[in-house]
């Protein structure tokens, strides 16, 4: 897949998702020189572009000023056997600026089975709010990524609900996830009878980036994702 973009750093993209094999939807932007900044074609369907979201909004983790991620751990494909890949996940910090960054090296198997992850136990009321947003910037091998919620206290080998994204490289973005849009999964797999998401009392936050089981896309190599920040919103 290949995303371009005539976006500003400053323009705000809603990722609505986009069908695909076996139940996983992936948002997919996809602008041309004839395309304005008022909308963006989808594969399927339209997104809007908005220059900025009203009301008010909560901060979750603003990793522009945290001092320490020791709160975070790993969560990668080798909590399985069969499980080949890594990650790091730290505050890089220089003179002018402070972030977080997400290394990963994805080692999937022949299916896509593969992923790296790293997963936080807050809890964290969200119910007077409709989505996150994240400001974010990718580089390297692969440029989908996901965020995973579990709730009401839910552990590992239970049902997370996770809502993916793609970026283009090298640019940063504003990413906004609509709680509508972030769908029951289990080891890649969506589970449709699952019951909805409850915002009210979210219990685990997870970043992840996936090799692509059980869908049209498939990942390997090494990234990283830069975070400024994750917060609710409107």
């Amino acid at each position: 897949m290949q995303l371009t973009s005539l976006l500003k750093d400053s323009d705000k993209i809603p990722f609505n998702q986009m069908s695909s094999r076996r139940g996983m939807k992936l948002a997919q932007i996809l602008l041309g020189a004839t395309v304005g900044l008022g909308t963006a074609c989808l594969t399927q369907g339209l997104v809007a572009v908005s220059g900025g979201t009203t009301g008010k909004s909560m901060m979750m983790y603003d990793f522009r000023t945290l001092t320490s991620l020791d709160n975070w751990h790993e969560s990668s494909d080798t909590v399985r056997q069969p499980g080949m890949s890594k990650g790091a996940f730290v505050i890089q910090k220089t003179q002018l600026f402070q972030r977080a960054v997400m290394f990963s090296m994805i080692n999937p198997q022949p299916n896509g089975a593969g992923f790296v992850g790293f997963a936080t136990h807050d809890g964290w009321d969200l119910s007077q709010h409709s989505g996150i947003e994240l400001r974010v910037r990718g580089q390297g091998d692969n440029l989908v990524y996901k965020v995973n919620f579990k709730h009401k206290g839910q552990g590992d080998g239970t049902v997370s609900y996770e809502a993916f994204y793609e970026i283009p490289k090298n640019e940063w973005r504003m990413v906004v996830l609509p709680f509508s849009e972030f769908k029951p999964y289990y080891r890649g797999a969506e589970v449709p009878d699952a019951e909805p998401l409850d915002t009210s009392d979210i219990t685990t936050t997870i970043l992840q980036i996936v090799g692509g089981v059980y869908s049209d896309f498939k990942q390997k190599g090494t990234s990283s994702l830069e975070i400024d920040y994750l917060k609710a919103i409107p």
